[in-house]
């Protein structure tokens, strides 16, 4: 058995607002690949800090084995004192090993003399991984390496870390690179650690199996303590069922449900769709866009079209610098293209939730992102709620509602900002890179609100697993210009890619046969045309759909003015009836007329 490297027992350790670690036992041992996990605030940068012995306990034994080396990744490196990226990754370290700098840099497509002030985040965090892990620590510590890398660069550091020797001790929310790296998860729950030797793929099940072993024991301990962890336990099997069917659903629009639990609480937050849009929310028609002049000018679309329909769920992936924001843009008519055309449909209310936060710049404190002139309710959905249980819904305890924005961690700050956003009604969402800094606790809130949410959704995203979890088709920017939609979520769409790929390889390596004459010919292909009537169909149905939907739209605000159910309970009834009948003959016809268009695009191409 290997020895250990880092060794706590009965650890006691005070945060800013109370004990972070409370009786904590861990113990480190070499080649450990060890995830961390837990709510925002639980103090999992603050467990890396005494793994790497920035900070001390109050109460307890910590050894550290001596001899050890160690390497730290911040979530927020300092680069400032350095001119060049070379410069940066190889402070103070010995120059014998920079041929691997040079190799890394180069596989990361990163110029070693580039000048740090013009580097993007994911380029400066792409510096910083290098110089934390190529000079072999013993122990390796990573607090949220993923962020702002592309996907592409993801599965490179994946590739790198499971052949490295070091120990490995890391933060991170991406649940796909904890799967993928892992092979032990330590959960800080409530003041406490717990630790699976498995990776974090099998997390869900085993989280439930040790809050059963506690339910049990508290049950036999202490009756007052057991309702808590019992109310605890049934919440998880609750979500857990509550995920498989939303799986069944998101199934219908092509995408998976990745299953996650949590241990206690729980999110009760909606997202309301507003009045529901035209069939037709945004349709591209060979659009191309290029930045940049003379030498420098650079294609990021070319001749790209794509029509977005109610309730779609896409996703824009791709390298960083593809172009995926300029994309966003142009579509929702922030950016115009070169050249091509953007049409947008009708009775659109759009919600954009950006990953800069300037609607938290310049305010003091919680409550007053809600209610910024004061008071204690907020309009949620066209009716008053109560600040301190509308924030509840989204996690926040009534404690934080007077606490300082600057106080909050990062997965708080997007908590908050969603609570905003999502308290108007809304038929169209875009999601701006939505799961930076979210805890995987807040992830599943997030997902549990867009599995439900009636609109469409347009998301820029480098998290896998929320892609596979939450989208319908994935727009994969290949660069320079090339833009291909796949259905799907993210590894839906790169099984497609790869199996193209493997077509590609296959047709150039096919040997060549000799064929006969009549062989090779083949009569021309028969013209085919829509009936008469599928064209006369598909012309009514023009008409017929925007029709029914203005006859929603009417019966929708005469059943929700005030007082209409409780003066004319009769006529309310009816009303709501023939509601429902409505909307059911637009689903259908909607479904009609995708076929019948669909079969119009076919024979035209």
């Amino acid at each position: 058995m290997s020895k250990a490297q880092v060794t706590m027992q009965n650890i006691v350790l005070a945060g800013g607002d109370g004990i972070l670690f409370n009786q904590l036992n861990l113990s480190i041992n070499q080649g450990m690949k060890m995830a961390i996990v837990g709510r925002n605030g639980c103090g999992k940068s603050t467990l890396l800090k005494l793994i790497s012995k920035q900070i001390d306990v109050d109460e307890g034994t910590l050894f550290h084995q001596p001899g050890l080396t160690y390497s730290m990744l911040e979530q927020v490196p300092d680069l400032s004192k350095y001119e060049t990226i070379f410069e940066f990754i190889t402070d103070g370290m010995d120059p014998d090993l920079d041929y691997k700098v040079y190799a890394w840099l180069d596989e990361l497509k990163l110029d070693s003399m580039r000048d740090i002030k013009s580097l993007s985040g994911g380029e400066a965090r792409k510096a910083a991984l290098i110089r934390s892990f190529y000079t072999d620590p013993d122990i390796l510590i990573l607090d949220e390496p993923t962020n702002h890398l592309d996907i592409e660069s993801i599965g490179w550091l994946e590739k790198k870390l499971t052949k490295l020797r070091s120990t490995i001790i890391f933060v991170s929310h991406d649940r796909a690179f904890l799967g993928n790296v892992s092979n032990h998860v330590f959960w800080i729950d409530r003041t406490r650690g717990h630790m699976m030797k498995k990776s974090f793929t099998e997390f869900g099940q085993w989280q439930e199996n040790v809050l059963s072993d506690e339910a049990e024991i508290q049950r036999k301990l202490d009756k007052n303590i057991e309702a808590e962890t019992i109310w605890s336990k049934k919440g998880i099997k609750a979500r857990r069922t509550r995920d498989e069917g939303r799986m069944r659903a998101l199934q219908a629009l092509r995408a998976e449900k990745s299953k996650y639990i949590k241990q206690k609480g729980g999110a009760h937050a909606k997202l309301a769709s507003g009045n529901a849009s035209g069939l037709m929310v945004i349709e591209a028609t060979n659009i191309s866009k290029n930045l940049g002049e003379g030498s420098a000018e650079k294609c990021l679309i070319d001749n790209f079209s794509i029509r977005i329909n109610r309730k779609d769920r896409i996703a824009i992936v791709g390298p960083n610098g593809v172009g995926k924001s300029t994309l966003l843009k142009i579509l929702i008519g922030e950016m115009q293209p070169d050249t091509g055309k953007i049409e947008h449909g009708t009775n659109l209310t759009k919600t954009y939730i950006s990953q800069s936060r300037d609607d938290l710049k310049g305010v003091k404190r919680v409550r007053d992102v809600l209610a910024p002139e004061g008071g204690d309710q907020i309009m949620v959905h066209g009716r008053p709620k109560n600040i301190v249980a509308y924030l509840k819904d989204f996690l926040f305890s009534p404690e934080q509602i007077r606490q300082p924005i600057n106080s909050l961690s990062g997965g708080e700050q997007c908590r908050l900002l969603f609570a905003k956003a999502f308290a108007n009604p809304t038929n169209l969402l875009i999601l701006d890179e939505p799961t930076n800094d979210l805890d995987l606790e807040t992830l599943e809130l997030l997902e549990g609100l867009l599995a439900n949410y009636d609109g469409t959704i347009i998301l820029i995203s480098h998290d896998r697993a929320f892609l596979d979890a939450v989208v319908s088709s994935t727009i994969f920017m290949h660069g320079n210009g090339k833009i291909i939609e796949y259905a799907g979520g993210y590894s839906e769409a790169q099984e497609q890619i790869n199996s193209e790929i493997k077509r590609q390889q296959s047709a150039e390596i096919k040997p060549v046969e000799k064929v006969k004459m009549t062989e090779a010919y083949q009569a021309p292909p028969k013209t085919e045309k829509m009936s008469f009537k599928e064209s006369f169909r598909l012309k009514e149905l023009d008409e017929l759909v925007p029709k029914t939907e203005e006859v929603i739209t009417t019966l929708t605000k005469e059943l929700e003015k005030p007082g209409f159910y409780e003066k004319q309970p009769t006529e309310f009834s009816k009303l709501a009836k023939k509601l429902e009948h409505k909307k059911s003959e637009l689903d259908k016809m909607e479904e009609e007329w995708i076929d019948l268009l669909a079969k119009q695009e076919n024979l035209a191409s």
